[in-house]
């Protein structure tokens, strides 16, 4: 009797144990397929709550190819490093100034650059789609609809990204006005 109680108190441990370590790979799996510190933080663009962004002037340069374009055009939006440095990650949003409201949606000229939707706006949002150094980035970005408006593009930047290093979060750019 001794020896069956035994039996079933190890048998209780083991299916403790396995149940366990099957719901700690369920959760990891979860984590690692879901939890994306960049695309869980759309309205602060801060990739994480470790880390505290930089507050001085970031070394990166964003420029627009014009300043107004007409509601069915495109405008490309360019980031640059000041040599010698480069960056490994980014996010970039064009938000319409009167809502503050990620608008328009961007697509890809080339393949470092991911699209992804904020504040339930479809491709509203281009970020990085690896983390290889960059010198530059170029995304392309059009209005979704046939109005006036002014938008501003603000861009968060790191320079690396696993681990997270310095970043610039939520930096206010150019002004690009849409005219119908």
């Amino acid at each position: 009797m001794v020896q069956f109680s035994s039996n079933i108190q190890s048998m209780q441990t083991l299916a403790m144990v396995l149940w366990t370590a099957t719901i700690l790979l369920e959760v990891k799996g979860q984590e690692d397929e879901l939890w994306d510190p960049w695309t869980d933080n759309c309205e602060s663009m801060v990739p994480c709550n470790l880390t505290e962004p930089q507050t001085d002037t970031m070394p990166y340069i964003v420029t627009l190819n014009r300043p107004y374009i007409n509601s069915d055009q495109a405008v490309y939006v360019y980031i640059r490093a000041l040599p010698p440095l480069s960056f490994q990650g980014f996010m970039i949003q064009a938000r319409d100034d009167k809502t503050g409201q990620a608008v328009g949606e961007f697509d890809t000229d080339n393949r470092k650059i991911s699209v992804i939707n904020c504040f339930g706006r479809p491709d509203s949002t281009a970020m990085h789609a690896d983390n290889s150094p960059k010198t530059e980035v170029t995304a392309r970005w059009a209005p979704e609809d046939d109005n006036d408006a002014t938008v501003t593009f603000y861009v968060t930047i790191a320079e690396t990204v696993n681990p997270l290093g310095r970043f610039w979060a939520c930096q206010r750019t150019k002004t690009l006005q849409i005219i119908k």
